[in-house]
Order: structure tokens, then C-alpha cells, then sequence
């Protein structure tokens, strides 16, 4: 079974003077089978391009996820893991590990 990805936004932390979104306070959710593990997080958003400038009012969900899997895909020389993974790549490790550890039934004995 394939494993559905779906992202919160909790906060947003913005520069004052230039209006623009710093910090991004997320959850990332895991669901299979009716189960469910999250990842709570928040990523530093790098500096955007004034001149794709979107007011805050006018930004999509569609486009923080995009802001988010970004920054969390870029390989980061002090975040390396053995393997290269990416952010985002261990995060999702991480909730499939856990996924995995849940068993898809109980059984139960009656005790007499």
C-alpha cells in the first residue's frame, strides 16, 4: 500500500519590514490503513525573489508545500547523512519506520 503524505501549517514567522514569510512551523502527516504518524517541524525559508513577490494574503497551500519540499530537498553539507538523504527524505523515512511498527491487527485472548 502506498503511503498518503499530507502537510499543516501551524505558524508563519514574517519579516516586518519587507513582509515576507521567514519561517514556516509545520506538520507532516503519515496515513495507512487508517493509521497515522506526524513530524512537527519548522524550516527557515530562504530570501524570496522580490520580483516574484507574492503578498501574503494571496498565498496558496499549493505554494508553502512548494517553499517547504524544496528547502527540506536540498542536500546541506552539515545535515548529511551517510546515505545523502535529503531533509525531507529522512522525515519520510522516519514516518514509514513507524508505520511499519504498527501492527495491521490485534489479537486477543480471553482469559478464563
Amino acid at each position: 500500500m502506498e503511503i498518503n503524505y499530507t502537510w499543516n501549517f501551524k505558524a508563519y514567522d514574517r519579516e516586518l519590514t519587507n513582509k515576507t514569510i521567514k519561517n514556516v512551523h509545520w506538520e507532516l502527516i503519515a496515513e495507512i490503513n487508517g493509521n497515522i504518524e506526524k513530524v512537527y517541524g519548522c524550516i527557515n525559508l530562504p530570501k524570496p525573489n522580490m520580483n516574484n513577490f507574492i503578498e501574503f494574503e494571496e498565498i496558496t497551500k499549493e505554494q508553502i508545500i512548494s517553499w517547504v519540499e524544496n528547502s527540506m530537498s536540498k542536500l546541506s553539507d552539515n545535515k548529511l547523512s551517510e546515505n545523502n538523504e535529503t531533509e525531507l527524505e529522512k522525515i519520510k523515512y522516519t514516518l514509514k519506520s513507524r508505520l511499519e511498527k504498527i501492527p495491521e491487527t490485534n489479537t486477543f485472548i480471553p482469559i478464563n
